[in-house]
C-alpha cells in the first residue's frame, strides 16, 4: 500500500498529467463549469432543439403592420432560399427586419433565434463569456454545413453544438446575458471588411461594452469589460435581441450603439404553442 507521501506524490503526478492535457485556464474551467454545463446540457431534450417554435409576426413600427414569418420566407426566391442572410423590406419599409436560414434550412426572423434560454445562472457577464469560450470552437459554417455559406444556431443549438461560427456565438451569450438581466444585444456589421456578429451590453449608466464572443484567450485577465469606444474596428448596421430589431441609419463607422442615428426598425412576437 501507498503511504501518505506516495499518495501525494501519486496525487501530484495526476495534477501535472491534467495540466499537461489541459492547460492551466481550461482546467480552471473543468473545475469550475464542468458540473453545471454538464447539468444543462443533460436538460436539454431533443424536442426544444428542433425549430418548429420559431415562429411569430414581424410588427413593423412605422405602419404598425403584421408579417407572419412564414409570409415572409415565402417571398424568398429559391436562388436565396439557403444560406443566407437577409435584411427585408416590408410594407414598403427599408431595413424593417432580417432573417436567417436556420439548421432546419428555414428562413427565420432573427429575433427568434433568441430563445430565452439560460443554462445555468451566473453572476457575471464574464461568467457566461468565459463558459462560452471554453466549450465552443470557431468552425465556419460552409465547413460545418458543407458548403453552405451562413446558418444560424438558435441559442439552444449553440450551446448544445460545440462548434459555430460568430452569429453562434453571440446569439447564445446575448440570450444567457438577457436572461440574467443584462440589456444585450447581438449586433452585425462588419469588421476589417468581413460580416461580422458581435455581443453589444448597456448598462444603466449609459455605459456601452462590446463582448467578442469568439475570443478565446486571456479572458481571465479582463478586470473590466471592454468598452464599445476601444473598439473602432467594429462597424455595426444593426442590433438586436428577444423582440427588437434596431437599424443603424448613419455612417457604420461608429462606437456609439444608442445615438440617434439608431432606429427601431420592427418588433417580433413570437408565436404560442400551436399557432401556427
Amino acid at each position: 500500500m501507498l503511504g501518505w507521501s506516495g499518495l501525494k506524490a501519486t496525487a501530484l503526478a495526476l495534477a501535472l498529467v491534467l495540466l499537461l492535457m489541459y492547460g492551466y485556464h481550461s482546467l480552471m474551467w473543468h473545475w469550475e463549469f464542468g458540473g453545471p454545463v454538464k447539468n444543462a446540457l443533460v436538460a436539454l431534450t431533443a424536442a426544444e432543439l428542433e425549430m418548429p417554435h420559431l415562429d411569430g409576426t414581424v410588427e413593423v413600427i412605422a405602419t404598425r403592420q403584421r408579417i407572419g414569418s412564414r409570409e415572409i420566407a415565402a417571398m424568398l426566391p429559391m436562388e436565396r432560399m439557403e444560406s443566407s442572410f437577409l435584411v427585408w423590406r416590408l410594407g414598403g419599409v427599408a431595413n424593417a427586419a432580417a432573417t436567417a436560414m436556420g439548421v432546419d434550412r428555414r428562413h427565420h426572423v432573427a429575433n427568434a433565434f433568441l430563445e430565452g434560454y439560460v443554462p445555468f445562472p451566473v453572476t457575471s457577464p464574464w461568467m457566461a463569456w468565459h463558459v462560452i469560450a471554453q466549450r465552443k470552437k470557431y468552425m465556419f459554417d460552409h465547413v460545418q454545413y458543407a458548403g453552405l455559406r451562413d446558418v444560424w444556431q438558435t441559442s439552444k443549438q449553440a450551446f448544445h453544438f460545440t462548434r459555430g461560427d460568430c452569429e453562434d456565438h453571440a446569439i447564445l451569450l446575448a440570450d444567457w446575458l438577457i436572461g440574467e438581466g443584462y440589456d444585450a444585444w447581438v449586433a452585425v456589421g462588419t469588421v476589417q471588411g468581413q460580416g461580422h456578429a458581435w455581443v453589444v451590453l448597456f448598462d444603466a449608466n449609459g455605459t456601452e461594452y462590446l463582448l467578442e464572443a469568439t475570443r478565446k484567450r486571456r479572458l481571465r485577465g479582463l478586470h473590466r469589460l471592454p468598452l464599445t469606444l476601444s473598439h473602432t474596428e467594429y462597424h455595426p448596421r444593426m442590433r438586436f435581441n428577444r423582440d427588437q430589431f434596431w437599424y443603424n441609419t448613419g455612417l457604420p463607422l461608429t462606437t456609439a450603439y444608442r445615438s440617434s442615428q439608431w432606429r427601431m426598425q420592427s418588433r417580433f412576437h413570437r408565436a404560442l404553442a400551436g399557432q401556427f
